[in-house]
């Protein structure tokens, strides 16, 4: 937890802790939630996707992944 980059508090109460580079995951685990990417002529990867959510009262503050340097799938 922490305020890593935030200089202003939550947006929804006000809060100053975040919980930050959060995995969202799925309840079997089967896989990452994420963004598709090419790796290679015919293999596709996924990207997981984190987020920084206030721990007082649960606003996601930012929605992103760690690694940009993809060939994001577009179709």
């Amino acid at each position: 937890m922490g305020n890593e980059g935030y200089a202003t508090g939550c947006s929804h109460c006000g809060g100053q802790d975040f919980a930050v580079r959060v995995r969202i995951g799925q309840t079997a685990e089967v896989g990452h939630i994420g963004l598709s990417y090419k790796d290679g002529l015919l293999l596709v990867g996924t990207e997981p996707l984190r987020v920084d959510v206030c721990t007082a009262c649960g606003t996601i503050r930012r929605l992103y992944v760690e690694n940009v340097d993809h060939r994001w799938v577009t179709r």
